[in-house]
């Protein structure tokens, strides 16, 4: 527009001035005129000339360069290419001026991108490895062809990343630069394993159950899958708790108490592919037994205590044939089964008299006990109502039952009485205010005394008192006693106490408790309790754990000579068999035991005849 301007104002002046001056405009205007050729290295870049684009290289351009304001022109020239670093350069009118057209102007392009060969393996072979922008994964050992890029030729080169994958192994990324490539063309991947497999034949020595994890999953013998599984290299495989258990089966013993065989199942021993289980026959399981335990200091004058015994599973053939002769009456609510209590036999020397608890509406939370009799097969009440009628004896004539109950104000225990016979009342036998619980009656053979077991106030040990039948004339026979029996002819009193170490041993005293002295002497750490005079006046049975059965001492009834020169085992079941009872025959031992169990915790205690050996 200036120039425009400027000829406009020369065509005013005429036309010699006219020419003049453009002549003169056009020497100060135009400096240099130059064909450029521009040549890249590698071709094919796009040029552009003062931000125009003007080709590919190489590129050959005719520019001007002038003079503006008095200051000289200059061109700026780019080339691009896609993954090459661009390249300016600025053509100014000096250099302009050196150079002739024409001007060859030559640029050498970095490249932002670098490609190589790479070899990779993994361990194990196989796994498919993918690096980005190397294609479809491909299956290791295998070469794959990987690009580098950078952002600029000033920056290092970018690092890429490969990745491994196999069917059981953990997806594996490792990564690799430039530099390693150059060094070592080899790329190696490890995968850590993180799933396998294993068959494995389950066996045992018996049709047992099988569990995985608390869920059945069939009998042996079994083949089952096991998959293992972690989350990483470093983390620990899985494991199974596995169960192989068969009713009266065990694996090993806790306690006393049959254990099947339940496991941690590791990979270690799965890739074995084998799993043998060998169960034994149970022999021995523990069952409850609650006893009511005297405590005159307490709130309640008894405590039940309940042990845990071992009670045998099959029979023994080393005893006399037992006999079941009572359970509990109500399969639903077997009471009887877990709470030991005393046999009193009747004159018939076949029926008998025992307490069983119950629990009544108006005290659930309190259990009450009632005297029964078993006549054959039939059960009937003796006593009812919310009292504790326990410790039962039926006197030598049949005509008495002498029992201990709690049906005084204050829950003090004495001895009762009532016809054993027919129908009459209740008669209130004991009742001395020195005394807590009056309990364990025995009538003398003519039945005419009464010997009990008595806990007096504030007294930590039971005594053994004789009175006449009605109560009266109580006197105490030894300071520390407890569970009295009659002898035949009514001079003697067999009883048990503790000897000098705590043990609990059979003694005998006079009326008058003169030759107060051992039955069977000699140490030994075992307890002889409840004795019962023999009829034939020449022998007492007792309950005695002197037989160890699974290293546990254990209950079993005896028998010994008065003298003591001999005493015998009667049985040998190897479970919880106490509270002797002689028949008036002198045919029959009752006794209560917990032989039977087939598992854990059942309650089983029953009432067991066993014909009485002779002398």
């Amino acid at each position: 527009m200036r120039f425009q301007r400027t000829i406009r104002r020369f065509r005013g002046l005429g036309w010699p001035w006219a020419a003049f001056g453009v002549a003169l405009l056009l020497v100060g205007c135009v400096g240099v005129r130059r064909t450029v050729t521009v040549g890249t290295s590698p071709t094919g870049a796009t040029v552009k000339i003062d931000g125009a684009v003007k080709g590919e290289s190489p590129h050959t351009e005719k520019l001007d360069w002038t003079i503006e304001k008095g200051q000289p022109s200059s061109h700026t020239v780019r080339v691009e290419l896609p993954d090459y670093e661009p390249r300016s350069r600025v053509l100014s009118m000096a250099e302009a001026k050196t150079n002739k057209s024409p001007w060859g102007l030559y640029l050498r392009l970095d490249p932002l991108f670098d490609e190589k060969e790479a070899r990779f393996v993994t361990e194990p072979p196989g796994a498919a490895v993918s690096v980005q922008g190397a294609g479809l994964p491909s299956a290791a050992p295998c070469n794959l062809r990987v690009r580098f890029t950078r952002p600029n030729s000033r920056s290092p080169w970018s690092a890429l990343t490969a990745t491994a994958s196999l069917t059981n192994y953990l997806t594996t990324t490792a990564r690799f630069t430039r530099e390693q490539i150059v060094a070592n063309a080899e790329v190696k991947i490890e995968l850590p394993r993180i799933r396998e497999e294993f068959q494995v034949d389950i066996t045992c020595n018996t049709n047992a159950t099988v569990k995985v994890d608390g869920q059945e999953v069939g009998l042996t013998p079994l083949h089952r899958t096991f998959v293992f599984t972690r989350t990483d290299g470093s983390a620990l495989w899985s494991t199974f708790q596995v169960t192989v258990e068969k009713d009266g089966w065990y694996y090993k013993m806790e306690r006393g108490d049959p254990q099947p065989f339940s496991e941690i199942f590791a990979r270690e021993e799965a890739a074995k592919g084998k799993l043998d289980v060998e169960l034994k026959p149970v022999r021995f399981v523990r069952s409850p037994v609650i006893v009511m335990v005297p405590t005159p200091e307490g709130k309640e004058p008894m405590q039940f205590i309940t042990n845990n015994v071992l009670s045998q599973v099959e029979k023994t053939g080393t005893e006399p044939p037992v006999v079941p002769v009572a359970s509990d009456p109500d399969p639903d609510k077997p009471e009887l089964a877990k709470y030991e209590t005393r046999i009193s036999v009747m004159t018939n020397s076949l029926d008998f008299v025992f307490s069983i608890p119950r629990w009544l509406p108006q005290a659930p939370d309190r259990a009450c006990f009632n005297l029964w009799a078993q006549r054959g097969n039939a059960r009937t009440h003796i006593t009812e109502g919310a009292q504790r009628d326990i410790e039962a004896t039926v006197s030598p004539d049949g005509q008495w039952i002498y029992f201990s109950s709690d049906r005084l104000p204050g829950g003090r225990y004495t001895i009762w009485r009532m016809p054993g016979v027919g129908r009459g009342g209740m008669t209130k036998i004991t009742d001395s205010p020195s005394s807590v619980i009056d309990t364990e009656a025995a009538v003398s053979p003519d039945g005419k005394k009464l010997a009990y077991t008595s806990w007096p106030v504030g007294g930590k040990s039971p005594q053994v008192w004789i009175a006449n039948s009605d109560g009266s004339l109580a006197t105490q026979v030894c300071g520390v006693g407890h569970s009295p029996c009659w002898s035949p002819d009514g001079t003697k009193i067999a009883y048990a106490k503790p000897d000098a170490a705590g043990r609990e041993k059979i003694w005998k005293i006079n009326l008058d408790g003169t030759e107060d002295t051992r039955v069977i002497m000699g140490e030994g750490d075992y307890a002889e309790l409840y004795p019962v005079w023999v009829p034939d006046g020449k022998r007492i049975i007792y309950a005695c754990d002197q037989a160890a059965i699974e290293g546990e001492h254990n209950f079993d009834i005896w028998i010994v000579k008065v003298d003591g020169s001999v005493t015998t085992q009667l049985t040998f079941d190897g479970s919880y068999d106490t509270r002797p009872a002689v028949s008036p025959d002198g045919k029959y031992v009752f006794f209560m035991s917990n032989r039977g169990a087939n598992k854990p915790g059942q309650r089983n205690l029953k009432i067991y005849r066993l014909e009485l050996p002779p002398e």
